[in-house]
């Protein structure tokens, strides 16, 4: 099985067309960040140029602290957010790179704002349309 390319997430140049590049070309591979002790911060995952799977981004102490499921650059599926103590914080659904419904949780974990976009919301339209329906 090939290894993944990775390189430093300040190494790749966002072009005007919106894509990512490395040494010239679209990136396909991982993209990281670290701290400035060197722990992991941050890992993207790009396919030509664009953001394609799980980005993670994780505390100094080495807890994750999100990951945005990616698909061809936009937001699609399930975003979690934790707190530092590893409860969930927010959890985001999203489709198409817009967000549909989210859920915060305060640090003991108590549900503390729900949204849903409504139905008839232009946004909505959309989403329902890009699945095929109307």
């Amino acid at each position: 099985m090939p290894t993944e390319q990775s390189v430093a997430y300040d190494d790749l140049y966002y072009n005007a067309a919106h894509s990512y590049e490395y040494d010239g070309k679209l990136y396909s591979g991982v993209a990281e960040e670290q701290f400035d002790d060197g722990k992991l911060r941050c890992r993207f995952r790009f396919h030509n140029g664009q953001q394609h799977g799980d980005a993670e981004e994780y505390y100094r102490t080495g807890a994750k602290r999100s990951v945005t499921p990616y698909v061809n650059g936009a937001v699609h599926g399930r975003t979690i957010e934790w707190h530092e103590n590893g409860r969930i914080h927010i959890e985001r659904d999203n489709e198409y790179g817009i967000m549909m419904q989210s859920r915060e949780f305060d640090e003991s974990g108590t549900l503390v704002n729900e949204y849903s976009r409504p139905d008839d919301d232009p946004m909505s339209v959309l989403v329902r349309k890009r699945r095929g329906g109307s």
